[in-house]
């Protein structure tokens, strides 16, 4: 199945579906069934699935969420919008005075109603409230722009080995050393203690001019519910507060332009400040920058956000972690006090854990789907699927169990016996794919072609031979 076939559903006709899904979602029963019965028949058709296979499986397969609890999801980010209006706003003031007729709901009750986890969570919490943002200058026209300080310029380092780790690691070292007396460098990084969003705070390390001057640390609590990203982007903003009272406190004027180094691990906090991404920011903390920057670029001094691997031996980005999640750590044992107000991106980061954690649930405990189980026991995992349909349409069988094998076909009344044709055993996905003699040819094809993608792959690896012996494939 290719892949832009799934893409068809998933960004074009399910748009349609969600569309204006909170003002409808209390129908009935019967109506929403129907809705269950088109997103599992469309994928069926999309995927090239039987009529009878594991409509549950099926939506794990493709990873797309099951219409119920997408509904419920799509109704909490409807609750959570209208909880960063202001008090007096109406539809505060309809949510609070709706009312409900037996199982007949009017839609901002049923809101209200599908939407009590999420009260529940952030029952001693308040949802910022946003102000509408004019006339804004954005960060690009202040002078801070993204640097790279690695040769490979990457921004990922789950992809590099041990050994590029450590060139990595003396690179940044280098970089330290060429630029000490010359420029402030600044670690900054951020943690959440417990899941992706809780207890959360940010830490920054500051390397000073002088060469034989120590450096300094800071440590500040950002939430008790908040985002790894957010805890990042407060991390920068740190770095910039930390560096601008460095400088104001050497008490000079720079005849010519100083560069600040802002040494980040999170590529996506890196892209939300440098591309002024106000949402992804929040209008508070989107200011706050704004004005460090001029304020630094008053005094000629220029900021450069630049990428680092995270825990690569570091010094100073190692410091900025551990001081990150001691302090995280206190703030999820209430042992210091941080701000108990939870932006809207929080709040639909805590939705989706909500959904995902009630798909999980119903995944582990349907009746049907036991084979796909066994193979992908988490939901949200992203099968990649073959740019071949035909090929797309046999793998997503053999995940479901349900091919045309003699196996599968015996099972399921097609045929009158399990046995292959080359009679020395039941026709099963693996004695096909692994020993059938008719087929050795085509094996011997298929092994050569996996070791060479595989030892492309992990060619940096040190365990490609043992992977390789692993999965029983020699070349």
């Amino acid at each position: 199945m290719g892949i832009l076939h799934l893409y068809t559903y998933t960004n074009l006709l399910l748009d349609h579906i969600e569309y204006a899904v909170p003002a409808w979602a209390s129908v009935s029963e019967k109506d929403r069934t129907k809705i269950d019965e088109v997103q599992v028949q469309c994928l069926k058709k999309v995927m090239g699935i039987k009529s009878n296979s594991s409509s549950a499986a099926v939506e794990v397969i493709a990873n797309v969420m099951p219409m119920r609890i997408r509904i419920r999801q799509l109704c909490c980010r409807e609750y959570a919008r209208i909880m960063t209006k202001n008090n007096d706003h109406m539809l505060r003031t309809l949510l609070s005075k709706s009312v409900r007729n037996g199982l007949d709901f009017c839609p901002l009750k049923y809101i209200h109603v599908m939407s009590k986890q999420l009260e529940k969570q952030l029952s001693d919490c308040t949802v910022e409230i946003e102000p509408v943002l004019k006339n804004v200058n954005y960060l690009a026209s202040i002078d801070i722009f993204t640097v790279s300080v690695l040769s490979h310029g990457s921004f990922d380092a789950q992809s590099r080995s041990t050994e590029e780790r450590q060139r990595d690691c003396e690179e940044i070292s280098l970089f330290i050393e060429s630029n000490k007396g010359r420029s402030v460098i600044v670690f900054s990084d951020g943690s959440v203690y417990k899941g992706p969003v809780g207890g959360g705070s940010c830490a920054a390390v500051l390397y000073p001019l002088p060469a034989n001057e120590s450096y300094s640390t800071e440590s500040k609590t950002v939430g008790h519910k908040v985002t790894a990203l957010k805890c990042e982007i407060e991390g920068i903003a740190l770095g910039l507060e930390v560096a601008l009272q460095y400088y104001l406190k050497l008490n000079c004027s720079f005849n010519i332009v100083q560069y600040l180094y802002i040494m980040c691990d999170c590529s996506e906090a890196i892209a939300s400040v440098s591309m002024s991404n106000v949402y992804a920011i929040g209008a508070t903390l989107y200011r706050r920058i704004t004005s460090l920057c001029k304020q630094l670029c008053d005094l000629n001094v220029k900021c450069c956000l630049a990428w680092i691997p995270s825990h690569a031996g570091i010094i100073g980005n190692e410091m900025a972690d551990d001081l990150a999640r001691s302090l995280a750590y206190d703030v999820f044992m209430k042992r210091v006090d941080a701000p108990m107000y939870v932006s809207l991106s929080t709040a639909f980061n805590m939705l989706n854990v909500i959904a995902v954690d009630s798909w999980q649930r119903k995944w582990d405990y349907e009746p049907t789907g036991h084979f796909t189980r066994q193979l992908i026991p988490s939901v949200g995992s992203k099968i990649v699927f073959p740019d071949s349909r035909d090929v797309g349409i046999s793998y997503c069988r053999l995940l479901l169990h349900d091919t045309l094998l003699q196996d599968d076909s015996y099972r399921t009344g097609t045929s009158d016996t399990p046995l292959c044709s080359c009679g020395k055993d039941r026709e099963t996905s693996g004695h096909f794919l692994l020993s059938c003699s008719k087929y050795n040819n085509q094996r011997t094809v298929m092994t050569c072609v996996t070791c060479y993608i595989l030892s492309t792959i992990f060619v940096h690896q040190s365990n490609t031979k043992e992977l390789l012996k692993s999965l029983k494939i020699s070349s």
